[in-house]
């Protein structure tokens, strides 16, 4: 009894004695307490191979909670160890943070962290897997586990993109602001290039797919602000000095437009072009022109059939009812190239500077007109017409040439007959057989151009005042505001 009773007081005293080393006052809540001005508390120090192997620590299970120092540098991935505390939480051993002397290899501090080695230190995975930024607990950047970079809540990277921003409803994906920068945003590619800057809309809606917008008009008569710039070709580029542009294209084709999409019986044109100086969309009486186009339909009144007009350019200085023209046109199966309201003229310089205008004159027909001189020999000559102007000219009963003698001499007149595409006579009247000079002028129809399988490509015979088409409307401009938004 007494030998019991000895052995429980010793165990007591020892519990006592080493629950308060270097101490006398035990702080409240503690279990075991260790006071010292120069000493440690040394911990196990064991070889890990891996977080989610307890061993060497056992036998297993180990119990949650152990403490262990781990020695080694081993495993691979989101497994491995490195020299530092370990405890374990049941499954696996966490890292406290790894030895000292070297920043923590896997703990950064909110506070920042000094003495980093790039080369060995980082913020990511070292396994196949992504990496993702959070705030408020919602995905805000995404870095995929082969390198694309997904910025937005939806993860879905684009294929073969290096950054894909997913912007939600109302967002702007990307908005640079600059001041005193030559350059806000610039981008190259030196091969392989199909596009550098790609902007592409796919609301059948609206929408744009590039917009470029300089907000302020030039400043004075020698700058020059542009809206759009493309240069093809070389590196230069001019500009009009005290103009504010819209689009500016350069190169070996400046321009390149190429209309396309609408279906039959509607109007189309491939670019249109108004200038409007009081800038009030009420008013839109400026001219305007639109390039590459048809018009449908222009006539239905009256009897005449259905009729369209093709054209390469219409052009219109909105002034009056009769200022407009089409050029390169094809109407009613007739091609024409210039067709319009106004009158066929040219101009000539005077002796003082000035242009003086010519009018040509017209009529209601298609017709070649040529002029020459002859000669009567014994009161008679054959004008041969020219091969060029016989093959497309068009004479028969019901469209017979016209010829127009100017005699140069007296004699007993002269008549003209035997009439073809070839050629005509001239005889002097009562069997006359003088030798005069005469001067002569032929009129004949044009001959319809035909394609090399006989098929009509312009209609020129039996064209007389033939319905033209109307006066083209300006296009209805709907007005769009740009919002500068710099917050």
């Amino acid at each position: 009894m007494k030998k019991t009773l000895l052995f429980v007081t010793s165990i007591l005293f020892t519990l006592n004695v080493f629950s308060q080393v270097g101490t006398t006052t035990i702080q409240n809540g503690v279990e075991f307490q260790i006071e010292s001005n120069s000493k440690g508390l040394l911990i196990p120090r064991v070889a890990l191979t891996s977080t989610i192997i307890s061993a060497p620590v056992g036998p297993a299970p180990i119990a949650t909670g152990v403490l262990v120092f781990n020695t080694a540098t081993a495993g691979v991935g989101s497994t491995a160890v490195s020299p530092g505390f370990y405890y374990w939480s049941g499954t696996e051993w966490i890292s406290l943070r790894s030895s000292g002397g070297t920043p923590s290899l896997q703990n950064w501090s909110l506070l920042g962290n000094a003495g980093t080695n790039p080369n060995l230190n980082f913020l990511g995975t070292t396994d196949n897997q992504s990496f993702r930024i959070r705030t408020n607990n919602t995905n805000r950047v995404t870095v995929e586990n082969d390198g694309q970079v997904v910025i937005g809540t939806n993860t879905a990277p684009i294929a073969n993109t290096l950054t894909t921003i997913n912007a939600d409803s109302g967002q702007v994906g990307l908005f640079v602001n600059s001041n005193n920068s030559q350059r806000t945003i610039r981008a190259l590619n030196a091969t392989n290039t199909q596009f550098v800057i790609d902007g592409g809309n796919l609301d059948a809606n609206g929408g744009r797919g590039v917009i470029g917008i300089s907000a302020n008009l030039a400043a004075n008569a020698t700058s020059t602000v542009m809206g759009v710039l493309g240069v093809g070709g070389r590196t230069t580029f001019t500009e009009l000095p005290g103009e504010s542009v819209g689009v500016s294209g350069q190169g070996t084709t400046g321009l390149h437009v190429r209309g396309v999409g609408k279906g039959n019986g509607v109007d189309y044109f491939s670019a249109y072009f108004e200038y409007d100086q009081d800038d009030n969309l009420g008013t839109s009486n400026g001219p305007f022109a639109r390039i590459a186009g048809k018009d449908v339909n222009y006539f239905t009144g009256s009897n005449a059939t259905r009729r369209d007009v093709t054209y390469g350019g219409y052009f219109d200085a909105n002034t009056s009812t009769t200022d407009f023209v089409f050029v390169g046109a094809r109407n009613n199966n007739t091609s024409y190239k210039v067709l319009g309201g106004g009158s066929l003229s040219t101009m000539v310089e005077d002796r003082n500077g000035n242009n003086r205008i010519l009018h040509a004159t017209e009529t209601p027909e298609i017709l070649f007109e040529d002029f020459g001189t002859g000669k009567l020999v014994n009161g008679e000559a054959y004008i041969k017409i020219d091969e060029l102007m016989s093959d497309h000219i068009f004479v028969d009963e019901s469209h017979p040439m016209k010829v127009f003698i100017q005699l140069e001499g007296d004699c007993n007149g002269v008549y003209v007959t035997e009439k073809t595409k070839n050629g005509f006579k001239v005889k002097e009247l009562q069997n006359g057989r003088s030798n005069i000079s005469f001067s002569w002028n032929m009129v004949a129809n044009r001959a319809d151009v035909l394609e090399k399988d006989g098929t009509i490509a312009s209609k020129h015979v039996d064209v007389r005042f033939p319905i033209g088409p109307k006066k083209l409307n300006q296009e209805k401009s709907v007005e769009k505001k740009y919002e500068i938004e710099t917050k």
